[in-house]
């Protein structure tokens, strides 16, 4: 796309945009959320481990490689 394609294109897009949300590089969100990255937000990263594939609540938050593709 050209320089001025892609203005034009942004335009159109920034229109879409309703009040109180704003265009990000992951899409349209609230204005008042940020876009981070998943390990920005963890206090520990590890690989592996031996975890129960039944869901339960804890204080400690886990994210299971199938956690995001379970989501319906």
């Amino acid at each position: 796309m050209s320089g001025e394609t892609l203005t034009l294109f942004e335009d159109a897009e920034a229109e879409r945009v309703p009040p109180g949300y704003k265009q990000t590089e992951v899409g349209v969100i609230p204005e008042a959320w940020d876009v981070d990255t998943i390990g920005s937000l963890l206090d520990q990263k590890r690989l592996g481990g031996n975890y129960s594939n039944q869901p339960s609540e804890t204080d400690n938050p886990l994210i299971k490689m199938t956690n995001p593709y379970s989501i319906s």
